[in-house]
């Protein structure tokens, strides 16, 4: 009998679907499971693992000699045979299925890729001979529903993180005035982020007297323009860059509220590490977000109401995503819309230690009982095999 499970990603990136497979099927080997990378090339923060995955295209596993590209679906779809597995799964991507054999399920597994492939007949050929979908949020099953209608059924499987020491889920302590606010930001610095948001938020946060810091950790090609709009709006004094933060505890130590403005979120990692550290979050109301922020209880998913055209005229950044979105509060999809500066002060400016306190209790709860990444490989790995 099959029990073995082939995994086929492309490892040349360090995302979000990487950081998942890698904490559950490299760092936590499993003799039952394969990875093979369909780029040529491996992530160096998973180049420990070079010799231990497959790679789709190579003649040679140690050796980058590729197969003529006419022949590379075939090559897949050979070393998949090899292996004999019982099913298949493709994170995030779009593989030929014309060579796979009727014995293997292939499973398609979503971690937001839904909202930005091409419409074209590659596509759905793909998604019409695909044997079953895992989205990683409902929001994201949404998207594929409408976009390409699926073959088979559609299963919900959350975002899971590795949970903090208990010691370190307890975010920056709360002063008594609410006008000493610490707000994080953890993020590639790129336009999808809609990181200008952070300074249209502290100018509106400035005219109520709360005179918030923020930190952001992380970097990208919007850095420059992001440093210039804070300098020209008179807030440098407001904000610290850290850029690439390897110790993420001591961030989220150092805070007490975090922010996602990002135009498109189908479940943020970045989001559920920080309640698990007892950090409450504050994030726009669209796509997979409110399913990790329970609104009112550990944090607020603010209504998406600014225009991309006034996002960019204010802030001088790119818009941040062309796509549609969902927005769960009304089960709609349309163009995306930004988080609203204004609305956002409003619910910053209504706290106060004691609900933020409650919000920080109710975020690490909630954390570690939806998103425990031990949760999430068991019953990952039940979903699959239940197609």
């Amino acid at each position: 009998m099959k029990k073995n499970i082939v995994h086929v990603v492309n490892l040349s990136d360090f995302g979000g679907v990487e950081r998942l497979l890698s904490d559950n099927f490299l760092f936590n080997q499993d003799a039952q499971h394969t990875i093979i990378n369909t780029s040529n090339q491996i992530n160096p923060a998973l180049a420990q693992f070079d010799t231990e995955v497959c790679y789709a295209t190579r003649i040679i596993q140690h050796k980058p000699w590729q197969y003529p590209a006419f022949l590379r679906k075939k090559a897949l779809w050979h070393k998949i045979k090899k292996l004999n597995p019982s099913h298949v799964v493709i994170w995030n991507q779009i593989v030929s299925l014309a060579d796979k054999p009727d014995d293997i399920k292939a499973i398609y597994y979503d971690h937001g890729a839904a909202w930005e492939l091409n419409d074209n007949a590659k596509v759905r050929r793909f998604f019409h001979e695909i044997d079953g979908c895992i989205s990683v949020s409902l929001a994201s099953k949404k998207i594929l529903q409408h976009r390409f209608s699926p073959n088979g059924n559609i299963a919900v499987v959350l975002n899971g993180v590795k949970m903090p020491p208990h010691n370190l889920a307890h975010p920056k302590q709360h002063s008594q005035s609410m006008t000493e606010l610490v707000i994080g930001c953890a993020a590639r610095l790129t336009p999808l982020k809609a990181l200008g948001i952070l300074p249209l938020i502290a100018e509106q946060l400035n005219q109520r007297n709360i005179h918030a810091r923020f930190i952001l950790a992380g970097d990208g090609e919007e850095r420059p323009v992001l440093e210039a709009l804070i300098q020209k709006k008179n807030l440098s004094a407001q904000f610290e860059f850290r850029g690439f933060v390897r110790d993420m505890a001591s961030f989220y130590q150092d805070i007490n509220l975090y922010i996602s403005p990002s135009a498109h979120e189908t479940c943020s990692l970045s989001c559920i590490e920080a309640m698990s550290y007892g950090v409450p979050v504050i994030a726009s109301n669209i796509d997979g977000q409110p399913e990790i922020v329970e609104n009112g209880v550990t944090g607020y998913c603010i209504p998406a109401l600014l225009d991309q055209d006034d996002y960019c005229q204010q802030t001088g950044m790119a818009a941040p995503f062309n796509n549609v979105i969902y927005y769960p509060d009304n089960d709609r999809i349309d163009k995306a819309r930004l988080m609203s500066p204004v609305a956002a002060a409003e619910k910053i400016q209504s706290l106060d230690p004691r609900t933020l306190a409650s919000f920080s209790e109710h975020a690490a709860k909630r954390a570690h009982h939806l998103f425990n990444i031990d949760n999430f490989r068991s019953l990952l790995i039940s979903t699959i095999k239940n197609f």
